[in-house]
């Protein structure tokens, strides 16, 4: 048989779909694979956390400056609150509380890395009653003892991490952009059932330290009052929390009409200055 060389087509190496179009599904292809590392890795967070001693979490706050307490009488009973509710968690030994005083009008309290809970003056003041403000005060610590803050840098490292792999973020600039602040750690986000654990177990905890929940009601009253015309404008105070009215109603519910006569089992707040305030 004859060897004949076979006619080579001048289009071999040239497909027919349009590049763009080629772009468009290698695009796709990268954002679903980014998509499923982000899902992998914040769906595993809540079991790594758990080989994350808290220490850690310490170290990473004093390396951002967080640990330092700014002295005062308010910083002092607020300190002295917090301690004594800490007490009545059953949390581990390695786990404080070291409580930061804000002379801010800002109507907040919030928790973050290694055990550092930060009250505004704004708050403080409007509450009358010292289960009010120990309410708030457990809900913040139940997210400290619940580890709340790791897990939530947790998943906004991973994402940082999952989206710099795929689209190869040189020199890793979006983790040091997430890290690279210390403003990270006081904007931590919250889910709606870590918000909803923390309000359950803070309500647990002062009823062990009290005797009764009486007072835990009065923060979410407040804010009914502040905003009851439009509850989507509490953009100063738990913005991922359940609505007020929602917990609220839990709280009563759990009262069960034991705490009809608030003024008569609940203390003071040394602190309060009620429409003055702020």
């Amino acid at each position: 048989m004859k060897y004949q060389n076979p006619r080579i087509d001048n289009d071999i190496n040239v497909v027919s779909e349009h590049p763009l179009k080629t772009f468009a599904k290698l695009l796709l292809m990268a954002t679903l694979l980014a998509l499923a590392i982000i899902v992998l890795l914040n769906f595993s967070i809540p079991y790594v956390v758990k080989f994350i001693p808290f220490k850690f979490e310490a170290a990473l706050a004093d390396r951002f400056g967080m640990t330092k307490i700014v002295p005062s009488k308010q910083q002092s009973y607020l300190q002295d609150l917090a301690d004594r509710i800490l007490a009545q968690t059953g949390a581990s030994d390695e786990i404080r509380i070291r409580l930061h005083y804000s002379d801010q009008d800002t109507v907040n309290a919030y928790a973050t890395l290694g055990g550092n809970v930060f009250f505004f003056k704004g708050l403080v003041e409007k509450l009358k009653s010292e289960q009010a403000l120990a309410m708030v005060m457990a809900h913040e610590i139940a997210h400290i003892v619940n580890r709340d803050p790791i897990k939530a840098l947790g998943r906004g490292l991973s994402t940082a991490i999952a989206l710099s792999a795929i689209f190869g973020s040189s020199d890793n600039a979006l983790i040091r952009r997430f890290v690279g602040s210390g403003e990270t750690l006081t904007t931590l986000k919250y889910t709606r059932d870590h918000e909803a654990r923390a309000d359950a177990d803070g309500y647990d905890w002062i009823n062990r330290l009290y005797g009764h929940g009486c007072g835990a009601e009065e923060l979410f009253v407040l804010f009914e009052r502040m905003h009851s015309d439009d509850e989507s404008r509490l953009t100063q105070i738990f913005i991922t929390h359940p609505y007020a009215s929602k917990r609220l109603q839990r709280i009563r519910e759990n009262q069960a009409g034991a705490c009809s006569d608030n003024d008569s089992k609940t203390n003071a707040n040394p602190l309060y200055r009620g429409s003055d305030a702020g």
